[in-house]
């Protein structure tokens, strides 16, 4: 799953670069924070479903809405690549992914 989150950028730097840049200005502009939030929007329902279906396939639960584990997913995501673009060395790029996302979904699961 986390790799669907980076599928498309593979200019990991860049693709963060812009991306915070957009977010700090839509946090700014009620009409960028409109169109970021339609493409979150998209791209969180399409993960939720996969999500979904993934679960019932393995025959899991969730204690919370699926959609708020997406949220969850991307959000650890997002601040686990600035901690890797920032410190590689100590930080390697999907280092804290693969080792948090294990234990979250866990909690979340039944």
């Amino acid at each position: 799953m986390l790799g669907l989150l980076d599928e498309a950028a593979p200019d990991q730097r860049r693709w963060h670069l812009i991306s915070t840049e957009f977010t700090l200005h839509a946090l700014r502009s009620p009409e960028a924070a409109r169109a970021l939030n339609e493409q979150r929007e998209m791209f969180r329902s399409r993960l939720t479903q996969l999500v979904e279906e993934i679960a019932e396939t393995n025959g899991l639960e969730f204690s919370v809405p699926a959609e708020q584990f997406v949220r969850m997913v991307m959000a650890l995501h997002e601040g686990a690549r600035s901690e890797s673009l920032l410190e590689p060395r100590k930080v390697p790029a999907g280092s804290l992914e693969h080792t948090f996302l294990p234990m979250v979904l866990e909690a979340v699961t039944r």
